[in-house]
Order: structure tokens, then sequence, then C-alpha cells
């Protein structure tokens, strides 16, 4: 297996890896989100743009996210577009951009200042994180208990329905949201559909156990069709001891049913990227950003 977190001892990793606050790893916990800037890329800028590979007309089959992250001195708007089965989106206003084809079964990442991009497979990605999760929960060694948490967690739910007010809460993390119902069902799925996959993503990405925590997260969700207007999530890296210290990342996130004429543009200049932009391996687009910071 090729995950970086696959050569490491698992108790090792998770004490080094388990609250590391990075921007990547960030966005693992409420979804991955992402921002457009605009880009020249020999797109057609006068009148009304095209409709891009993928996008429809029809109502609900495309639709976009707007969101606004916070995690200490760190703050990002970004925008998230989904088109009838792909979806795709940029971090900040120079950031990461990410495709998902469901027709390639992939993901594109591309670094616009270093007009760079690699691709992974979706389901190698998933089976990838499924295999580390059921290694840890099979095995008959002993396991840190914050581990054995990450990879199956459970929170005590307290939900009003009037108010939309929603708790989770655990040893090790809380979540409090704020919600409302997904009338369409079509918007739910694909919502859904994408906060799942974005975690398996970020797994590899961050290497990071956190993105595992929003699957169970989804999952309550999903099972409600509640989409979270915004989340507050409090991280407790020693446990709830007294004194104990804490992690805090507060995201808001809106839904806009309709792509515009600016959006369709946007989302060309994503998919002019991915026809310039070099294509190299996973790991060396790696290696090139970290170099870059």
């Amino acid at each position: 297996m090729n995950l970086i977190f696959y050569k490491l001892n698992l108790a090792g990793l998770f004490a080094q890896r388990f609250f590391v606050v990075r921007l990547r790893g960030i966005l693992s916990v409420v979804g991955i989100f992402f921002a457009v800037m605009f880009l020249g890329y020999g797109l057609n800028y006068g009148g009304q743009a095209d409709l891009p590979k993928g996008v429809s007309d029809r109502e609900s089959e495309q639709f976009r996210i707007d969101n606004e992250l916070v995690a200490g001195k760190y703050s990002v708007k970004s925008v998230m577009y989904f088109l009838d089965k792909d979806f795709l989106g940029q971090i900040g206003g120079n950031g990461e951009m990410t495709h998902y084809s469901a027709s390639r079964d992939s993901f594109t990442l591309l670094m616009p200042s270093l007009r760079i991009q690699t691709r992974l497979s979706a389901t190698e990605t998933r089976n990838e994180v499924e295999s580390l999760v059921k290694s840890v929960t099979v095995t008959k060694e002993p396991i840190d208990p914050r581990l054995m948490f990450v990879v199956k967690p459970v929170f005590k739910i307290d939900a009003d329905n009037n108010s939309g007010q929603m708790s989770l809460q655990s040893a090790w993390v809380d979540y409090k949201l704020t919600t409302e119902n997904l009338s369409d069902a079509n918007i739910s799925k694909k919502y859904f559909d994408f906060c799942d996959l974005s975690c398996y993503l970020n797994c590899r990405v961050a290497s990071s156990y956190r993105p595992l925590f929003r699957l169970e997260v989804n999952r309550i969700l999903r099972k409600e069709n509640l989409f979270p207007k915004t989340i507050s999530t409090t991280f407790y890296p020693n446990g709830k001891i007294i004194n104990a210290q804490e992690e805090n990342i507060t995201s808001k996130h809106k839904i806009i049913k309709r792509l515009t004429n600016e959006d369709k543009t946007k989302i060309n200049q994503i998919l002019s990227a991915m026809d310039t932009f070099k294509t190299v391996t996973f790991e060396e687009y790696q290696k090139a950003i970290k170099n870059e910071k």
C-alpha cells in the first residue's frame, strides 16, 4: 500500500498526526471546500459563458456551496461546484484545485502556482483507507483508545428538530451544528456522496486519520437528511480532562441551487487548467508543494 501512514506504526502516527492543524487537514473535518479565483486560460469572458461539459440547464442537477472556515488565525472563503456527476472547486484565491470525475473514477489535484496536476483513483483511495480501518478494528494487539475512536467513532447525539440545532459529543471531539432540511433528494445525495469521497481523499492527501471523524458525522446527517449551515468543532488532544487542551474550528456553508453564468465561466477555467498543467505522480506533486512553502 502506498499511503504514507501505512508505512508507519499506527499508534505512533496517531500521536503525531491526530491533532496537527494544516489547512489541507482542516478541510477534512468539515468536508472539503474550495474557492475559485479568476484564471485566464484562453476562455471567453464576453457575454454568456458556454455550458461546460457536465453542466445541465435542469434544476437541481448543478449547484454550488459557498463556504467560510475559521481555524485560529486562518480564515478561508471558498466555493464548491456540483455538476451532473462530478464536482470541482478551488481553495483560496490561488490555491489547490480539485476535480472529481465519476466516469473516470478519479480525483485530479491541481496547483496553479506550479502549473502541475496529479490524479488518484477514487476506488483505490477508498479501499486503502477502509483496509487501514479494518486492520485496526480486527487486530488483537492493544490499541490506543483514541485511535480506536478515530476509526470507529461513537457520538452522543442531541438534536432539536424545531431549531435545527444539533450537538455530537464524545471524549475526544465535539460538534455543534446548525442544520436545515434538504428538500431536494438530488442535492442531498450529491452532497453526502461528495462529503464521503472527500474524507477518503483527505486521508490520503493530509496523511491524517482526522478525516475519518467526518464519515460518522456524514452518516448521521444523511440519515436525517440535514445540511449543516454552521459547524463548530472542538478537539481534545488529550481527552476531556481537567483544564483540557482544545482546538477549535468553525465553518459556515450555504447552498445556491442554480449556477450563474459567472460560475460556469469559473468552472471552465478549472477544466481548462486540466488540459494545460503538467501531470506528475502523487509523490512528485506532494514534494513540489512542500518545497514551494
